[in-house]
């Protein structure tokens, strides 16, 4: 067919049937947009379950979200070791039953102690990483219970002290105690508390391994955190029944579909520029640390001011 002229140095090709289908989509979506106060990214996965685009017409449509999405979604009675084993049994059940492979060689999680267990003996060759924000979390949190919060805000030695507690992790995990004994020796009487939480907790009890980040590239499960308040958004409701949850969960496939197609086609998601500058970052120092351009605890120092944030006043 020939193209139709719209006049001057304009033309256009005649629509498709699957750009068709994805322009009644964005209008549909627009349209509802002015009319409702609903988020636009409910309105648009709504739409896009309604519309039963072709696989085409999935490629062809817009996304958000084109590098990480969940594969299996488990409703868990408790957080015991035995219920996490009975979930990686069933995983490696259908797995087998799909002649899939279900041997995971990295697993990232945060730090319940359950759960670890688990992953030990169900999966003894997995390299098991904790998330990095959860870590840091939980000395945010240790800071406030030990009523640190005001002198981590206006004291520099203790901010100081307490973000280099923070950035360990990013250091050769060879070099991790060493700078911890070092930090300790140097650090505020006012902050003994949190270095003996620390030292008892993370030094003792928790392996190093398995918070050390220094030699991952990913380093937090913020995706799948991220995709768990998605999902709570989409319900919508504190106690959906099950009929209400299934319907989500049919949206969240088709949203699956469409997204698996992007990167099926070659489709990447791009880096924040925050997030790049951060890994540049990460990487000179790390470059001037191997090259004896900086030494340990200038390396720390440097570190802390990277990684960690401000605790907010409480309200």
């Amino acid at each position: 067919m020939r193209n139709q002229v719209l006049g001057g140095q304009q033309h256009t090709h005649l629509s498709s049937p699957e750009h068709v289908q994805v322009r009644k989509l964005k209008k549909r979506v627009k349209d509802r947009v002015t009319q409702e106060n609903i988020s636009i990214g409910k309105i648009y996965d709504d739409e896009l379950a309604r519309s039963q685009l072709s696989q085409t017409a999935l490629a062809v449509a817009p996304t958000a979200e084109e590098a990480t999405f969940p594969c299996v979604i488990g409703l868990l009675t408790g957080k015991t070791r035995s219920i996490y084993e009975r979930m990686f049994d069933e995983l490696t059940f259908h797995a087998n039953r799909l002649n899939l492979l279900f041997e995971p060689e990295r697993i990232t999680s945060d730090f319940e102690k359950s759960l670890i267990k688990a992953v030990s003996n169900k999966f003894p060759s997995a390299r098991h990483s904790g998330c990095y924000f959860h870590f840091t979390q939980c000395i945010y949190r240790k800071i406030q219970s030990l009523g640190l919060d005001i002198s981590y805000r206006e004291d520099d030695d203790v901010r100081s002290t307490c973000r280099q507690l923070m950035a360990l992790p990013f250091l050769p995990m060879e070099e991790i105690e060493f700078a911890f004994e070092e930090l300790m020796e140097q650090s505020p009487i006012v902050v003994n508390p949190l270095i003996e939480y620390f030292k008892n907790y993370w030094i003792t009890q928790v392996s190093i391994n398995m918070w050390s980040v220094s030699h991952l590239d990913t380093r937090t499960n913020n995706s799948v955190e991220g995709w768990h308040n998605r999902f709570n958004n989409r319900i919508n409701k504190h106690h959906p029944n099950i009929w209400h949850f299934i319907s989500v969960i049919k949206v969240e496939e088709v949203v699956f579909q469409q997204q698996l197609i992007h990167i099926q086609t070659g489709a990447q998601k791009k880096k924040k520029k925050k997030t790049t500058v951060m890994e540049q970052r990460l990487q000179t120092l790390s470059s001037r640390f191997e090259n004896a351009e900086i030494d340990l605890k200038e390396y720390l120092q440097s570190l802390s001011l990277l990684v960690a944030k401000d605790i907010k006043s409480k309200k």
